[in-house]
């Protein structure tokens, strides 16, 4: 080492980094391993001037539920996700895990959008048979016969899955 590199180091001796790795690195001893120079055939790796710790991410967001610190993670989909099913499978792989807590320790979800799924969904299904009731309703009375109605009613629901075989015969898209 040079009078320079010694020179750095000391300024920089209070300081803290927090350094991001894109191999596969698990615990500390390898992230204490890191190469950082290699000085006439020695090698200068971190633990040799700096103490490697775990730690959080950012100590600027804390979060409380009900007056207790709690420890928070948020699931993000891809675009190609069904939430449905992926809020699904989270909540299973998070009751299995609540399985080895310790007894004091609790999990809650805070926030489930699948609620808002799923009611939106049902919103959906009973809006679809309003309109098929006005359908009905409205047939009958432009027709104003009973045996005509239901071919009317029969036309609407081939033609939209005649529109979309046709749609997707020809790739295009929705």
């Amino acid at each position: 080492m040079t009078v320079v590199d010694v020179e750095s180091a000391h300024n920089f001796q209070e300081r803290e980094f927090i350094g991001r790795s894109t191999n596969r690195k698990e615990t500390i001893k390898d992230f204490e391993n890191i190469v950082v120079k290699t000085l006439g055939g020695s090698f200068v790796r971190v633990k040799d001037f700096a103490r490697v710790e775990v730690g959080v991410r950012n100590m600027d967001a804390v979060s409380f539920q009900d007056g207790h610190e709690t420890a928070t993670f948020s699931v993000l989909l891809t675009n190609d996700a069904n939430t449905l099913e992926t809020i699904s499978a989270v909540k299973k792989i998070l009751a299995q895990a609540a399985e080895d807590f310790p007894p004091d320790m609790k999990i809650s979800i805070s926030m489930d959008a699948t609620r808002f799924i799923k009611e939106s969904l049902s919103e959906v299904s009973r809006t679809f048979f309003e309109a098929l009731l006005l359908v009905v309703i409205i047939v009958w009375l432009f027709l104003q016969n009973f045996r005509a109605t239901p071919i009317a009613l029969l036309a609407i629901p081939v033609s939209i899955l005649g529109n979309r075989f046709g749609r997707r015969r020809c790739d295009c898209r929705d």
